[in-house]
């Protein structure tokens, strides 16, 4: 009787956590997506490719995100809240590559998988941690030869967006540098300037480097942020014959790249970000691998390509969300 007692209760426990796992089952995963700020071409068309993502797995979105992109201790308030609550995975693109290191490690070790998106960090990729990002140097080259031939090789180049905080940003700038020494080296960097994430900043740090410089014949701006800035501070002192290349795209400034006005834009496909970034932490709750880095190439648009399908895509599902709101 004792016996039939045990096996009964085996019995129930097995049921109950057969029960129990077809629940865990049934529910779709929630994902935390946390960009680096919200309300911009950059992110919003992220979160078009997270949604149609979400769509295709089954899983539920929450998303959200400072106000501002230099609000380093927000997003850290932020990221916080999502490792103590009730989510299965974690989405980023970081505001900064050392301050948030402590709290991803923790939602790690709380078993929650993190994909990383846009920019590295100082964490080895593996097990529940992965990247998808931007090919960094290739950005900074492309930016280079594209000031190296639209200057003949000559001439000097004022370099605004800077933070120390962003890793991917600190890479466009070196590769920049790297590419123009290397093949352009009649062209000189003569200023180089902060105003990543605040436009103020970035206004006045080319303010300051067109008054030093009354020959400057071309900006690198690193950042959307700084390219509107420094798009609107040249048309503002009629110095628009100056040539801008700037960084991550922004609808009005590829409307700028149409016209003529803005040189070049090298964008970044956030859209296939979020979508594979859904895509891996869904692999990763269902306990398979995934690739540890994923690179993705950046897209040069140009005047000659600005009004093409596969550049429309870059800023199109932005546009169709603000057009739904």
């Amino acid at each position: 009787m004792l016996r039939l007692l045990f096996v009964a209760i085996g019995l129930l426990f097995v049921i109950l956590g057969f029960v129990t796992v077809r629940q865990y089952e049934a529910r779709p995963p929630l994902i935390a997506v946390v960009p680096r700020t919200t309300g911009s071409t950059l992110w919003e068309t992220e979160r078009a490719g997270i949604d149609a993502a979400a769509r295709q797995w089954r899983c539920r979105i929450y998303w959200n995100a400072p106000t501002h992109e230099d609000d380093v201790e927000g997003q850290i308030n932020l990221l916080e809240k999502i490792r103590l609550g009730p989510y299965d995975g974690l989405v980023l693109a970081p505001d900064h590559a050392l301050a948030l290191l402590t709290t991803i490690r923790r939602t790690l070790a709380a078993g929650k998988p993190v994909v990383i998106i846009s920019s590295r960090l100082a964490l080895p990729a593996g097990g529940k941690l992965s990247y998808i990002i931007t090919d960094q140097e290739e950005m900074g080259r492309l930016a280079a030869a594209r000031i190296g031939h639209a200057l003949n090789g000559l001439g000097t180049v004022a370099i605004i967006g800077i933070d120390p905080g962003i890793a991917g940003l600190m890479s466009r700038l070196r590769a920049f540098e790297t590419e123009l020494g290397l093949h352009y080296p009649r062209i000189r960097v003569v200023t180089r300037g902060p105003g990543a994430f605040n436009a103020a900043e970035a206004q006045e740090s080319l303010i300051a480097a067109l008054s030093a410089n009354h020959e400057l014949s071309a900006v690198f701006a690193l950042t959307a942020v700084s390219t509107r800035a420094a798009y609107f501070t040249l048309k503002s002192t009629d110095r628009r014959g100056i040539i801008l290349v700037g960084c991550e795209q922004d609808t009005d400034m590829i409307n700028r790249v149409r016209a003529g006005e803005i040189n070049a834009i090298l964008a970044e496909d956030t859209y296939q970000m979020g979508y594979l970034a859904v895509r891996q932490i869904h692999t990763l709750l269902a306990h398979r691998k995934v690739p540890a880095v994923t690179v993705l190439p950046p897209v040069l648009v140009t005047r000659e390509n600005a009004s093409s399908a596969p550049i429309a895509r870059l800023v199109d599902n932005y546009e169709r969300i603000i057009q739904h709101k």
